[in-house]
């Protein structure tokens, strides 16, 4: 009797802490599950950011008369624009382009990269599209986040804002 008493005793030992074993392999994968989630969302928040930091600067290029610091002359999808890149001291990287940059009808596609645009964890993409008369300055000053068009000042303001 004693004999069965050490077996049933071993087995319950071994049963439990399998079962105790299973647990904490559960509670490490949903730990890093959520990491990585966290992870994703912070890098995507990060991009989000950076390409509204790079709308902002093309607003700034446009509202400043002879502003060419770092801005080239490039083919944005097959259309004459100015692109600028800056890398962000975070480790992102910000593409800013401005198509019609002399006329009445900009149009700013920021994309911001983190951590950089070779392979990048997140990507967001900025677009705003200006109409209305082009003075006086300053155009705008910020850009506002809508989901619908919106009037500021003289004339409408649209923004996209994509996620890739």
């Amino acid at each position: 009797m004693e004999r069965h008493k050490r077996g049933s005793v071993f087995l319950f030992s071994l049963f439990a802490v399998a079962f105790l074993a299973s647990l904490v392999s559960v509670g490490l994968t949903r730990t890093m599950t959520e990491l990585n989630v966290a992870n994703r969302s912070l890098a995507s928040s990060r991009a989000f950011h950076l390409a509204e930091a790079g709308v902002d600067q093309a607003l700034t290029a446009l509202n400043t008369p002879g502003i060419v610091n770092g801005w080239t002359t490039s083919t944005c999808g097959g259309i004459s624009c100015k692109t600028l890149t800056r890398d962000d001291l975070s480790g992102g990287r910000v593409v800013i382009e401005i198509t019609d940059w002399n006329g009445t009808t900009p149009s700013v596609l920021a994309s911001g990269f983190v951590p950089n645009q070779a392979t990048p964890a997140a990507t967001r993409r900025v677009e705003v599209s200006l109409s209305g008369p082009t003075t006086p300055n300053p155009r705008i000053l910020h850009a506002i986040v809508g989901a619908a068009d919106a009037v500021v000042g003289q004339g409408p303001l649209w923004m996209d804002d994509t996620t890739v």
